[in-house]
């Protein structure tokens, strides 16, 4: 019986040293713990917060300006051109295939009736006042310099078309530069040098040339443009060419045998008054 009690005597002083040792080891484990965890923090409050800031910065930064350009391109965007549409026959306005360029004023403002603005603007100023609402509605698009054309300084218009009319300015550049690829010629921009058009600018407009007309004009409608055929420009430089000046308008004639535009060539001015066809379907 004694060495029965021996025995349980050391099992229980083995147990209750673990169990001390078990004990000591947390409290060390807690005390590390603790340390770290105070050492982390003090870490973290000694590092300079404005790296992190720049960093949020940044990102705002960018987030905004993608909204923006986001914004611009939806505002900007062009219709696609249904190129199966057999404008000939499909037009929202009579029309056909013919060589010559001679489309008179009335069958221009047919098409830029039925095509174009709802009404003409009387003043820049109320053309501008409606202006973000007429582009976001996909009514109008802003028109600037593309690698196919310039857009003159202009004095008695403002930058702005139907989508319409901005998809065939575009196929104009596509072919004439396609037309410049098979003569070896180096790329040239042809020039933009009138567009959208209020009461306003037409007014002033007839003042310095007898040849606008006092009547209505197709321009009121975003529907048309002019191009200047006498100068090209290639790096900023402006020149005449004989041979460009071919090739446009035989760009420009292929267009009008396929009911893709009206035309009509004003000598005194030395351009093309070209107002664009849309198809029914579009």
């Amino acid at each position: 019986m004694l060495e029965a009690w021996r025995v349980n005597r050391v099992s229980n002083i083995f147990f209750s040293d673990r169990k001390n040792m078990a004990k000591s080891e947390q409290k060390k484990t807690k005390g590390t713990t603790r340390k770290r965890v105070k050492k982390s923090v003090k870490q973290a409050a000694e590092k300079p917060i404005l790296p992190y800031l720049l960093i949020g910065l940044a990102i705002t930064v960018i987030i905004i300006v993608a909204i923006e350009i986001d914004s611009y391109l939806k505002r900007n965007s062009t219709r696609d051109v249904d190129t199966k549409c057999d404008f000939c026959q499909e037009a929202t306005a009579p029309i056909s295939s013919k060589e010559k360029f001679k489309d008179w004023n009335d069958t221009h403002l047919q098409h830029a009736h039925r095509n174009g603005l709802k009404h003409p603007y009387k003043t820049n100023a109320a053309l501008q006042a409606d202006l973000d609402s007429l582009r976001d509605s996909g009514q109008l698009v802003e028109i600037s310099d593309s690698k196919y054309y310039h857009v003159c300084r202009l004095t008695h218009s403002l930058p702005y078309l139907t989508p319409e009319a901005a998809n065939l300015l575009q196929e104009i550049g596509i072919r004439f530069h396609a037309k410049l690829r098979e003569k070896g010629l180096p790329k040239h921009k042809f020039e933009i040098s009138s567009m959208l058009r209020t009461e306003e600018t037409q007014k002033k407009l007839r003042g310095i040339n007898r040849q606008a007309t006092h009547d209505e004009t197709s321009h009121y409608y975003g529907t048309t443009f002019d191009i200047a055929y006498d100068k090209y420009e290639r790096f900023g430089i402006r020149h005449q060419d004989r041979q460009l000046e071919s090739l446009l308008t035989e760009t420009l004639r292929e267009l009008r045998r396929e009911c893709r535009l009206l035309i009509v060539d004003e000598k005194r001015n030395k351009c093309y008054h070209i107002t664009a066809v849309k198809c029914k379907n579009s």
